[in-house]
């Protein structure tokens, strides 16, 4: 599979260095990003198009997707990318209840008319606290059933483990809305991500899963030291499985 690259992962890099930083990301085999904690303006769509990287999707906040609605899909034409992922669930929908979550799916919905209407998809990334049950459902679950099956969800393994969920359960019940998928491992306590398979998450399974969905596939981890980790993370996901692989 190709694997791409969440350019959270490049955060502090790529805001130094833009095209630099990206020519990295092509010369360790990658071919396709995920867009987040970077600039959408004219040094990224150059860098974008000196190396040739592909763009998967772009996230930003629900409020940023909504207000900016005209520059996000200008630039988003510039850099070839007809996908858009709302980042995490506004304030009031992770503090409070099922009221919260019912008025976020009405407006997420009203977003993704908005987007589909100029040739684009709408995702959403969940976090943790999408897995707090509310009347014996998680927020997940209400999520899934109150938007339109045209916006599809972006899984993260790390924050599914990390709410004690298996990531391939998780993916199976996103089933045919699967949009994307994080590959993020998670260390032993639990309490931060690591480099892929030094944690306890299952890629084989996850990877025998995948195989069978066109979800595109990053990888991100929270490092402070990115590229050695990244190399790594490729390293460990080719042995898992060689066809596991970026290149």
């Amino acid at each position: 599979m190709d694997i791409g690259l969440q350019t959270f992962t490049v955060r502090r890099e790529a805001q130094k260095d833009v095209l630099g930083t990206f020519k990295t990301l092509k010369s360790l085999g990658f071919n396709h990003i995920e867009l987040a904690y970077v600039a959408l303006d004219e040094k990224t769509i150059q860098a974008i198009q000196e190396t040739g990287l592909k763009v998967s999707a772009i996230q930003a906040t629900f409020s940023k997707l909504s207000n900016d609605f005209d520059e996000i899909i200008t630039f988003a034409k510039k850099v070839n990318c007809h996908t858009v992922v709302v980042s995490v669930l506004p304030m009031k929908s992770i503090l409070f209840g099922k009221k919260s979550i019912e008025k976020f799916s009405y407006h997420l919905n009203l977003l993704g008319q908005r987007y589909d209407s100029k040739g684009f998809q709408l995702g959403f990334h969940h976090h943790a606290y999408e897995f707090k049950r509310i009347d014996g459902k998680t927020k997940l679950d209400l999520l899934l059933s109150l938007t339109h099956s045209s916006i599809g969800i972006v899984s993260d393994t790390y924050w599914t483990k990390k709410a004690g969920y298996k990531p391939i359960e998780v993916l199976q019940k996103i089933g045919k809305r699967l949009l994307g998928v994080h590959l993020r491992d998670i260390s032993k306590n639990r309490r931060k991500d690591t480099i892929l398979g030094k944690g306890i998450i299952d890629f084989r399974e996850i990877n025998s899963f995948l195989k069978h969905h066109k979800a595109y596939q990053v990888i991100e981890q929270n490092s402070k030291h990115p590229i050695p980790d990244i190399k790594q993370s490729i390293k460990n996901l080719e042995k898992i499985k060689k066809q596991f692989s970026v290149r």
